[in-house]
């Protein structure tokens, strides 16, 4: 008599050392134990124990693995990832070349540099010395940058009544990202874009005043500036 075949599932995070003993485990009570595992099938049926079965699947792997990189597609997959990697390359390149022509000046320009450059995956820029060309310019990265409050990063810069200090906050995160990592991790993007949201906002803001001040002072209904009385 055939024996019955019954599925079971991997725990997450468990390893497959441990899930393919629990399959045995279940096959002595007498079932053909079957499961997927990270994309791979795996079966108790012909195997007396877990050891078998992984060096099998290993082997089946290998072999697997070894006729696809003999494979017109592993060539042609190799050459698309290269130049993939050259283009992200490129991308830095440009990005950085921007860096001597940055008004150094405004606060926004800088930090809508940084943001562009955090969008380079992992473009190493250490060694283009912006960090020591920016203290220069009297910024300094986070390490070295004295902050007296008591609220989160994202907290501070959404209500910090300064917005020079809080986009000057932003570069000084950017700044110790490359020293510590030699790039600007992309996990900063979101502090860039809050401030450049409350810069912009504000910016709209001292428009509009502007606007409704010379509306007030010399506009009709229909937007036209009034004529003088002519005497």
């Amino acid at each position: 008599m055939e024996k019955q075949r019954i599925k079971i599932e991997a725990e997450i995070m468990e390893n497959i050392k441990p899930f393919a003993e629990r399959m045995f485990n279940v096959a002595k009570q007498g079932y053909i134990v079957e499961a997927e595992f990270n994309k791979m099938h795996l079966s108790t049926e012909g195997f007396n124990n877990a050891d078998e079965m992984l060096a099998d699947l290993y082997k089946k792997e290998q072999e697997k693995e070894e006729k696809f990189k003999n494979s017109p597609e592993y060539e042609q997959l190799c050459q698309r990832v290269a130049a993939e990697v050259e283009a992200e390359f490129q991308q830095g390149e440009q990005v950085v070349a921007k860096f001597t022509t940055l008004d150094f000046d405004s606060i926004d320009s800088i930090v809508t540099w940084f943001l562009e450059l955090a969008s380079c995956r992992e473009f190493y820029v250490r060694h283009y010395k912006i960090v020591e060309q920016l203290k220069e310019k009297g910024f300094l990265p986070l390490s070295e940058l004295t902050i007296d409050y008591n609220m989160t990063a994202k907290e501070y810069i959404e209500v910090c009544p300064n917005l020079d200090e809080v986009g000057k906050y932003v570069i000084s995160r950017a700044m110790e990202s490359i020293i510590q990592l030699g790039f600007v991790s992309d996990h900063e993007a979101p502090f860039m874009k809050a401030y450049l949201l409350r810069s912009g906002n504000k910016k709209e803001q001292s428009l509009s005043r502007k606007n409704s001040k010379l509306n007030k002072k010399g506009r009709g209904i229909n937007g036209n500036t009034k004529k003088p009385i002519e005497k």
